[in-house]
């Protein structure tokens, strides 16, 4: 849960999340044609590294932790500790799924808290695991997996829909003043004073 009350912060924080999933359903269903694609591998790293930061900064720890783990795979990806095969593409869109929920879960009712990841977590930690022993070997690249994409595409929709919804509107009184964001789409979660024009 976060550890402020902020509204425009959280509405920024999930407009750019919903577009980091949408990037991240993009490139796992490359990582199923082209499971050794380095150029792949680290734009995935780059996105899951990207949520967990972001979503821990507003306090979202289920969504940071969850992103935390798919990170630390593809870590262990790029360094040859791991090779993307069946179990771990199902698995990651098993995550994914969850990631979507979560951020559901957080326009509805602004906290994640109460889900529960452990089973995610756990299917994650064990590929990790096989990582450290070196036993998870690489899939061939004629082997395909079965329902990724359709799964990938119907999460690719839930994003969509998810852009679709607004968060209720919120206003901020400080001071006889009310802060508004400025329209347009925000890009980052590094909002700073300039990206807020004061009215009175």
């Amino acid at each position: 849960m976060p550890n402020f009350d902020d509204s425009k912060f959280q509405e920024a924080f999930l407009e750019e999340a919903i577009d980091l999933l949408e990037n991240l359903n993009t490139n796992l269903l490359m990582l199923e044609k082209t499971p050794e694609d380095p150029n792949v591998i680290n734009e995935i790293f780059r996105i899951t590294h990207s949520i967990k930061s972001e979503s821990a900064l507003l306090g979202y720890m289920k969504i940071s932790e969850l992103a935390h783990k798919m990170e630390d795979i593809f870590e262990k990806v790029r360094t040859g500790k791991l090779y993307v095969n069946a179990e771990i593409t199902n698995t990651l869109c098993f995550a994914y799924d969850m990631l979507i929920e979560l951020i559901s879960v957080i326009q509805n009712t602004g906290d994640d808290s109460t889900i529960d990841i452990s089973e995610h977590l756990s299917q994650l930690e064990d590929i990790l695991k096989k990582g450290d022993k070196k036993t998870v070997k690489p899939v061939k690249k004629e082997k395909k997996v079965l329902g990724l994409k359709e799964r990938a595409l119907q999460y690719k929709d839930k994003a969509k829909n998810l852009k679709a919804e607004k968060p209720p509107q919120k206003t901020e009184e400080t001071k006889g003043e009310t802060l508004k964001i400025k329209k347009g789409t925000v890009k980052s979660i590094n909002i700073t004073f300039n990206d807020f024009e004061k009215s009175k």
